[in-house]
């Protein structure tokens, strides 16, 4: 699919407001204006593969038999125990306390909620990139919103309204990643498992539901805010959060803590147990699972910043800038001398992203700059118990052909290093990469090599005909997160 489709592969505080850093308390009664409906965004968006409506456990119904055979076995009021690996059932002599299971989702997962201020005339958007007005009484145009409304993910209304994208964009200012003028956004409330699409991760939550895990108790998420994450202040504000929530629930349940992070989420967890003190860790974390995380980036993230989604010039505004974009984009560090793009009868590696970047919007640019910081320390090895969990096989995309201008629609994997051109270097690449359809087989192998600079053991298994999403309602995947949180 095109665009940011399974970037999500495609796209924290919530006391806290990020830009004011005032203290609120986050009301629930929230207006749903913004919220997706089912099978209400097209398919060539751009959205994030997991923002559009697929089969909740897919065309495996082995895992939906699997889930509901665990809830039959231990669906007694008298049960006692937990569930044991490979047994299909639980023990019922062993104790209920289970290891804390904490969720960091992917790119664009996490719904934002925002009001604003636009009452001097300087700061109204009333008019389109076209000089078309807007209509008047659209919510996102309004001058002053003064309650919560949802912005992320957008509804249809959203996708088509420029004073949505305005209201949902952000930039630097000075070395922090904030907000369009007069615009406040918070998350929900930490720990919270409402996701941006109620489809999301839903089979995974199902899954450790069904063997004895209860959301807010022993099950919880660490959702954030994907534009602003690759700002350090951001997440490291995010990381005290998350120690926090980590902390307080590891005393009330007598174990440490399993974080599993997917696709962007996989790094920036990664990024908060590279941070945290190596006492801590061997206290808190019993293991860190991976399940198709974004280390090193994908070409389609690069794409995305350039020229966006053909037909959706509002949501490319949007999210140009998103500093969580930046951090997957390709990372020179794997992709090296690969050539990704030709434009102008030249080739482009990822050695070239910044000015690429630079090209098309200064704003990109300078997020990109402020998130290396972030991206370079979430390459590290842990220094917990890893397991690398990635899907193979399929047709990944690689490079792109740009013809008049980098804003414009490329033509994908096009073999331009095979031009007959006595200036232009040979390269012996294949016309795509094999991968998860979103991240390249050797971005995704990544990881493997921490076991090299750590003493802790990195245990990885790849999947098949696994998607980048899709691998989250999957059987095997699903059995082998089950299993690694029993033992």
């Amino acid at each position: 699919m095109d665009g940011l489709v399974q970037l999500g592969s495609a796209l924290i505080i919530i006391t806290a407001l990020l830009l004011s850093n005032r203290t609120e308390n986050f009301s629930s009664e929230i207006a749903s204006i913004g919220s997706v409906a089912k099978n209400d965004i097209p398919a060539d968006s751009g959205l994030p593969l997991f923002l559009n409506f697929y089969p909740r456990f897919g065309p495996d119904f082995r895992l939906f038999d699997l889930i509901q055979k665990l809830k039959l076995n231990n669906s007694s009021p008298m049960w006692n125990g937990i569930y044991k690996k490979g047994s299909g059932s639980r023990s019922l002599l062993e104790s209920k306390k289970l290891p804390p299971v904490i969720l960091v989702p992917g790119l664009g997962a996490s719904p934002l909620f925002a009001r604003w201020n636009k009452s001097s005339t300087d700061t109204v958007q009333t008019v389109d990139a076209s000089g078309d007005f807007q209509q008047p009484d659209a919510w996102s145009c309004k001058q002053v919103q003064d309650t919560w409304v949802q912005i992320w993910p957008p509804d249809s209304d959203g996708l088509n309204s420029y004073c949505w994208a305005n209201n949902t964009r952000v930039v630097v200012d000075g070395l922090k990643v904030v907000n369009a003028t007069g615009v406040n956004t918070i998350n929900q409330e930490f720990g919270s498992l409402k996701f941006a699409n109620e489809d999301y991760m839903s089979t995974l939550v199902d899954a450790l539901e069904a063997v004895g895990y209860v959301k807010g108790e022993n099950l919880f998420a660490a959702c954030y805010d994907f534009r602003k994450i690759g700002d350090p202040q951001e997440i490291d504000a995010w990381c005290m959060s998350l120690t926090k929530l980590i902390e307080q629930n590891c005393a009330l349940q007598e174990n440490p803590a399993i974080v599993v992070g997917h696709d962007l989420g996989a790094v920036v967890a990664n990024y908060f147990l590279v941070g945290a003190m190596q006492e801590w860790k061997d206290k808190f974390i019993d293991k860190f699972v991976s399940v198709s995380g974004s280390f090193g980036g994908c070409p389609k993230a690069l794409r995305a910043v350039l020229s966006g989604v053909s037909g959706s010039e509002n949501f490319n505004t949007a999210v140009q800038t998103s500093s969580g974009l930046s951090l997957m984009l390709p990372n020179p560090m794997l992709y090296g001398d690969n050539p990704l793009i030709q434009f102008n009868q030249l080739s482009y590696t990822s050695r070239d992203i910044p000015k690429l970047v630079e090209s098309v919007s200064e704003d990109a640019a300078k997020v990109l700059k402020l998130s290396k910081m972030v991206r370079d320390t979430s390459m590290k090895a842990p220094g917990v118990e890893v397991h690398i969990l990635a899907g193979t096989d399929l047709n990944t995309e690689s490079s792109y052909s740009y013809g008049m201008s980098l804003t414009d629609e490329p033509g994908k994997n096009a073999p331009f290093y095979k031009l007959d051109l006595p200036y232009n270097q040979k390269f012996n690449y294949n016309d795509q990469f094999t991968g998860d359809g979103t991240m390249p087989k050797f971005a995704l192998e990544y990881p493997i090599f921490w076991s090299k600079y750590q003493s802790q053991p990195v245990y990885f298994q790849f999947f098949t005909g696994c998607e980048h999403t899709k691998i989250l309602s999957t059987l095997e995947p699903i059995q082998y997160i089950l299993n690694a949180c029993s033992d």
